[in-house]
């Protein structure tokens, strides 16, 4: 939300929300969603840049889906499921639109709402990149190799996608026991499997 912000800023936007800054980055919508971007002047959105070797390129700015799943706690406000809908919407008709999420965040409604999105949009659109993270077990701290390959096979199946372009191995310092992450047969070495699969 912050980067929208600043994108809004950047564009001549002034605003005292992320959502408000939505609109003033020259977004186009009806009142209760946001339909199109008018993508002139977008000059630090266009410069992408490739992830290592991967072949993979990336805009400098992508939007962290965290607050979609509406963290009043976290965030100190409550978003909506329209606004949170229009919002993915929003980003994802952008040509390079990046989208980042996690299975933990919001206990899965954040990639619930994207996966609709992708739903409705008949699939995720080409050129855009999808991003989320391996989790541990929330209830238990487990954070094995099964749970890794649960972790993705559940955000799959949430966000609509038989693959994501980035995949992060997230927040490994809460796991239970470290050693499920990085001996041998673990959930960096699942994480690698996945990655070749």
């Amino acid at each position: 939300l912050a980067a929208i912000e600043s994108v809004g800023r950047a564009l001549g936007g002034s605003c005292s929300s992320p959502f408000q800054c939505l609109h003033a980055s020259r977004l186009s919508g009806h009142a209760d969603g946001i339909t199109s971007v008018d993508f002139e002047g977008r000059a630090a959105m266009e410069r992408n840049a490739e992830i290592g070797r991967s072949g993979i390129r990336v805009p400098q700015i992508g939007f962290g889906a965290t607050a979609l799943a509406s963290m009043p706690d976290t965030y100190g406000y409550a978003v909506g499921e329209e606004r949170a809908l229009a919002t993915i919407r929003a980003i994802l008709d952008l040509p390079d639109g990046f989208i980042d999420t996690s299975r933990i965040y919001g206990l899965g409604r954040s990639e619930e709402l994207i996966g609709k999105v992708v739903r409705d949009l008949g699939g995720w659109p080409e050129g855009r990149i999808l991003s989320t993270k391996l989790d541990r077990d929330v209830a238990t701290g487990r954070f094995d190799a099964a749970q890794a390959r649960r972790s993705i096979e559940e955000s799959l199946a949430a966000l609509g996608v038989d693959r994501v372009q980035v995949l992060h191995l997230h927040d490994p310092e809460h796991a239970s026991d470290i050693g499920e992450i990085s001996r041998p047969g673990g959930a960096l070495s699942e994480m690698m499997r996945m990655k070749e699969e």
